[in-house]
């Protein structure tokens, strides 16, 4: 650590007893303590600290509990805006916090405020939001002042408070000989006022840390480190630590592509791995090779992004959603799913499904699915909520869903990650009963929507601590507790744009303009601090691998403009010149099919399964998913396909060139009686237009060789196919639409999921809706019957897995989904529907879904039995699809095709 070497020097040239070094974070005052131990010289400890630790002690005041915090600022904010409960209050606690300690932070004047007092008075209007907004400017200063007096009585405040609080009592404090403040960036008037005074009373040295060649350049990175040198003079030095020999920039398709970083990058010696996007944890820790043993995270992973929170989730959304008639049965499908749920049901939970298939109303009575299950812990602790109709009140909801944690806590005591989200679970619970407890008279809930909004606001920012040795040598930070340190290897994941910097994000009242007038930070601000911890961190490594990824994810969609700088700066011979390959300065590390086939299971993780959720679920993606999830994995998560090479004809060019084809031919027919007479039929047209179609897929050339063969085929095919289709009309045949697509959506899990589907033609033909679709492949009259899913007699659905597993074909069930989105869709809801296809190999039949031994086709309509079937072997399916803890594992059904 070449930097806290320097400050070790620098604390050493004086009596360390009698010296005190302030840090910018915990951990490098933990590195810099580790630099005293090892040296060879007896000596006191200097007092090394954070500078929230200092200001603590300069104060006499303590930083409150965030929670009791804003139980302090609800009741005082109660006195001046009424009608508002403690879980509303807490959407705008942490911005009304945010402009406190800006205020406190920046010298602001209280009578400053008058000024938004003035503001909302003049912008008045009444109504909504607006209003609401202006009534709390207008008392914002009276809820500061009292907020101050309050927590001044109770020797406690918030960071701004206590600092400004440190500034007036240097005076009345014994200070040691000599202050060093090291590694810091940007310093807040306050701040900069506290070493003023200080440096009036005591010896202050100020320790910088930013390479000369940004400090020389006027770079951005170095706009606050410059004025503090030109502020002190005489105090202030700077020390360029940098060391950097190399820097690599990897491109990846999806954000958790970029673990496979790792196997080139990661080593077991002084490594450090900087996540921007803190999400990214899990999927870090997990893409490790096996190799690296020993490891440290200093960050704690966000409690809300855990399975035992989407439990806790699962159990309000059911009771918020509770009704005379029983729970919502998507809520207790969901419940169920639930990783502890399953295990807590365990041989029940077959029963449980079954009798769900039992009961296929909306809403369903506890009992019909949890009869018999009473004795069942789980059961009580998320269902004994009531007496009688009445819900019991929310300190008795909160200890029965402690009593849930630590049941799940003691059968997980041996899995560390799952332990410790469980613990920091309990733990917030308790915080929040004992809230609760105290303060009975305004906080008790009978509302499981409204307490369920309290407690997740609360969660929103716990996150769950991991534990290992600071100080090894692969560790796993977030941005900020890179200050000051450096390592011989550092990879930077998810510098995209809006990440890192995070963009013209504001949580604040007060408006943009008036920040900027107050001299109050802004977004440009964050930008320059984030510069600093970028190119710091950049420099000072030795070597320096940078990944980021673009992808449809709205935090991953472009690059951060940090890269476009170096990339920039290397075209312009500029600062980084020779550090990164100016030929290829970026490596783009996609999955490569040919390497990536051979993989058997793939993880799901959170990106994955929202990208998932954020597409349409579509005939080809679920069969693909049946068929092959692997397959599934790379197709439509990733976005990689298996093209043929340039001019290769393969069964898919040939369908995509007869289907485009034929919409063009028949376009003319739409909406009318079909007879031919609009159709053109000439074959130098019928192959300009495949000739078309196969150039759009990469077929350049199809005047010789097998392109040219297969063209005459596809052509020959759609000739005997339009014939045998004008002879087959005979005038009774109505062309309603073609190639249109249609969407619709299935509630899975309490999720709405879009469905998708591009259907072919749709006609009418005695008084008959008919969905059809074109194969250019083989089709058979047994590969449309639907008994594999529905017994008609019965109404039995046979489970999902064995489904999968006997269904012969996919072509029905493409029919079947088509015919579920069309009668929920547009001008076609609630409509009948025969389903079939047109064989392009076979022109003269036509093939109907059908039941076995019938010839008739079967008629799919929106609430029939078939279609109740279809839905549940549909909603299966794709939850499995979402669920984190099924893998995508590679399970090859050859039938389906």
């Amino acid at each position: 650590m070449r930097f806290l070497r320097q400050v070790y020097n620098k604390a050493m040239e004086y009596d360390t007893k009698n010296t005190a070094v302030i840090m910018p974070s915990q951990r490098a005052c933990v590195y810099l303590r580790e630099q005293f131990k090892h040296s060879e010289k007896t000596m006191i400890l200097p007092d090394i600290m954070t500078m929230e630790q200092f200001a603590e002690n300069m104060s006499g005041l303590k930083q409150e509990d965030n929670l009791n915090l804003a139980l302090w600022a609800y009741k005082v904010f109660s006195k001046h805006i009424s009608g508002r409960d403690f879980e509303e209050f807490l959407k705008i606690f942490n911005i009304m916090m945010t402009d406190f300690n800006d205020i406190d932070m920046y010298g602001v004047g209280i009578d400053r405020l008058n000024n938004l007092a003035e503001i909302a008075e003049l912008e008045y209007r009444e109504g909504g939001f607006a209003e609401k907004y202006f009534s709390m400017m207008a008392v914002l200063k009276d809820i500061y002042s009292e907020l101050n007096q309050l927590l001044d009585k109770r020797q406690t405040g918030y960071r701004g408070m206590i600092y400004k609080k440190a500034l007036s009592s240097i005076e009345n404090n014994d200070l040691p000989q000599n202050i060093i403040f090291s590694g810091f960036n940007i310093l807040t008037p306050v701040e900069q006022q506290i070493i003023d005074a200080l440096i009036k009373k005591t010896n202050v040295d100020l320790l910088f840390n930013i390479p000369d060649t940004l400090l020389s350049s006027n770079h951005e990175a170095a706009y606050f480190i410059n004025s503090h040198l030109e502020k002190w003079p005489d105090n202030a030095v700077n020390f360029d630590c940098s060391d950097n020999q190399e820097v690599k920039i990897y491109e990846y398709s999806l954000p958790t592509d970029q673990v496979k970083v790792f196997d080139r990058e990661a080593r077991d010696k002084e490594t450090a791995v900087v996540l921007c996007d803190e999400s990214m944890m899990i999927p870090a820790v997990k893409g490790l090779p096996e190799e690296i043993k020993n490891i440290n995270i200093t960050m704690g992973y966000p409690l809300k992004m855990t399975t035992v929170f989407m439990l806790y989730k699962a159990i309000m959304q059911l009771h918020a959603n509770r009704t005379p008639q029983g729970y919502y049965r998507d809520d207790i499908l969901n419940l169920i799913e639930n990783k502890y749920a399953k295990k807590k049901l365990s041989g029940r939970l077959n029963v449980v499904r079954s009798r769900m298939r039992e009961n296929m109303t909306s809403y369903i009575e506890l009992n019909k699915i949890f009869g018999g299950f009473e004795e069942n812990q789980f059961i009580q602790d998320v269902f004994d909520w009531y007496d009688d109709d009445s819900i019991k009140g929310s300190q008795y909801i909160l200890k029965k869903l402690i009593d849930l944690m630590e049941s799940i806590g003691a059968e997980e005591s041996k899995v560390v990650p799952a332990e410790s989200n469980i613990v920091t679970m309990i733990n917030t619970f308790n915080r929040i009963l004992t809230l609760f407890e105290n303060n009975s008279d305004i906080l008790n809930y009978d509302n499981p929507g409204k307490l369920d909004s309290l407690i997740s606001n609360v969660i929103a920012g716990a996150s769950v601590p991991f534990s290992g040795d600071p100080l090894t040598d692969f560790q796993i930070m977030g941005m900020l507790e890179t200050r000051c340190l450096d390592y011989e290897r550092t990879i930077i994941m998810s510098v995209n744009e809006g990440i890192i910097p995070k963009g013209k994000r504001s949580n604040s009242f007060i408006p943009f303009d008036v920040r900027r007038g107050w001299g109050l930070p802004t977004y440009m601000d964050s930008d320059k601090l984030f510069s600093y911890y970028f190119y710091t961190l950049l420099l000072n490594s030795n070597e320096t691998v940078i990944t980021f990824a673009k992808s449809d994810d709205e935090n991953y969609s472009e690059r951060s403009r940090f890269i476009e700088q170096l990339l920039w700066e290397i075209r312009e011979g500029g600062l980084f010149e020779g550090l990164i390959d100016k030929e290829s300065p970026i490596i783009e590390d996609s999955v490569d099919v040919d390497n990536t086939r051979g993989l058997k299971i793939i993880d799901k993780t959170d990106d994955i399964i929202e990208k998932m959720k954020s597409r349409s679920f579509s005939p080809s993606s679920i069969s693909q998913y049946i068929r092959n999830p692997v397959d599934y994995y790379f197709n439509y998560v990733l976005g990689i396909t298996d093209d043929n090479d340039i001019d290769a004809v393969g069964y898919r060019e040939i369908g995509t060139a007869a289907h485009d084809a034929l919409e063009k031919i028949m376009a003319g027919q739409v909406g009318e009686t079909y007879n031919g007479s609009k159709v053109n039929m000439d074959k130098q047209y019928i192959e300009k237009l495949i000739e078309e179609s196969f150039k759009n897929n990469n077929i350049n050339d199809s005047s010789r060789g097998k392109p040219y063969v297969m063209k005459r085929a596809i052509r020959e095919m759609m000739i005997k196919f339009l014939e045998e289709d004008k002879k087959r009309s005979h005038d009774k045949i109505k062309i309603m639409e073609l190639e249109e697509g249609k969407a619709a959506s299935i509630t899975v899990n309490d999720m709405e999921i879009s469905l998708y589907g591009r259907f072919d033609r749709i006609e009418e033909k005695d008084s008959n809706i008919i969905i059809m679709d074109y194969k250019s492949g083989n089709v058979n009259n047994s590969d449309l019957s639907v008994s594999k899913i529905e017994d008609p007699k019965t109404d039995n659905v046979i489970d999902i897995d064995e489904w999968k597993d006997k269904l012969n074909d996919d072509k029905k069930f493409q029919l079947l989904l088509y015919g579920y989105i069309a009668c929920r869709q547009g001008n076609w809801q609630d409509r009948a529907f025969n389903l079939g296809i047109y064989s392009l190999r076979t022109p003269g039949e036509v093939y109907y879904l059908h039941y076995p031994r019938k010839k008739k086709p079967l008629v799919y309509e929106k609430g029939s039995k078939l279609d109740r079937a279809f839905e549940r072997v549909l909603r299966d399916i794709i939850s499995e699809m979402l669920d984190k803890d099924i893998s995508f594992e590679y399970v090859e059904r050859g039938e389906w095709g």
